[in-house]
C-alpha cells in the first residue's frame, strides 16, 4: 500500500512484513523504517535488509526499545542456528514506547504498544487509520507461537488499544488485506466478545 503524504514524500506499507517507511518517491531517498516486530518467520531476512537499505540511503530505523535487544543478539543467535555466514542488523535502532508521537514526514505517528506476536509488537495510529503488524488481520489474528508470543497478551492488546477506536478506523495489518475496527469487532472469530 503507498499513500502520497506531500508533493514528494509517501507512506509505503509492506504488506509482506507489516511495517512501513517513510519515502520521497520521486527521489527515491528512504527516510525512516517504522517496524511493527523483530519476530516472525522472515525476521532474519527482514531485519538483514532493513539493516541493508538504512546503511545505503541513511534512513532512521525505529523499533520498540523491548525488541532491540533481541535484534541485537540476532547474528549470534542466528549464525549458529542456521550456519549463515554473516547477518547485518541495522546500527543505529531509535527506541519506541507506548503512547510516544512521532512527527515524520508531516504525519503524527501515535506509538501503541500490542504486544502479542511478540513482547515488543507494535501498532501505529496515523489519523484514522491503524497500521497493526501481526496483531490483528481480516477475520483472524498473528502468530504467537514464536519465542515471545503470547495469546493473552495478544488478546488483551486488541481490547485495549484497538477496539477502544472509533470503529471506522481503518486497519492495515501485515497480511490478508485492509479491515476496520468495527467489522473485526463483529465478525472476528478470534476476537468475540472482547
Amino acid at each position: 500500500m503507498g499513500l502520497q503524504i506531500a508533493e514528494r514524500q509517501g507512506l509505503v506499507h509492506s504488506e509482506a512484513f507489516g511495517d512501513f517507511a517513510l519515502a520521497e518517491p520521486l527521489r527515491l531517498r528512504m527516510l525512516s523504517f517504522i517496524t511493527t516486530s523483530s519476530t516472525g518467520e522472515a525476521c532474519v531476512c527482514y531485519i538483514a535488509g532493513v539493516a541493508d537499505v538504512a546503511e545505503a540511503t541513511g534512513a532512521d530505523v525505529y523499533l520498540h526499545e523491548i525488541e532491540i535487544p533481541a535484534v541485537k543478539m540476532m547474528p549470534e543467535m542466528m549464525l549458529a542456528m542456521l550456519g549463515i555466514e554473516e547477518l547485518k542488523t541495522p546500527q543505529d535502532i531509535k527506541p519506541l514506547t507506548d503512547g510516544q508521537v512521532l512527527e515524520l514526514a508531516g504525519l503524527t505517528i501515535k506509538v501503541l504498544h500490542t504486544p502479542g506476536h511478540s513482547p515488543g509488537s507494535t501498532s501505529f495510529l496515523i489519523e484514522d487509520a491503524l497500521f497493526d503488524g501481526d496483531l490483528v488481520f481480516r477475520g483472524s489474528i498473528g502468530r504467537t507461537d514464536f519465542p515471545g508470543g503470547d495469546f493473552d497478551a495478544l488478546i488483551n492488546s486488541v481490547r485495549e488499544k484497538v477496539f477502544v477506536l472509533d470503529p471506522d478506523t481503518k486497519v492495515y495489518p501485515g497480511h490478508m488485506g485492509s479491515t476496520t475496527v468495527g467489522w473485526e469487532k463483529r465478525t472476528n472469530p478470534f476476537l468475540a466478545g472482547q
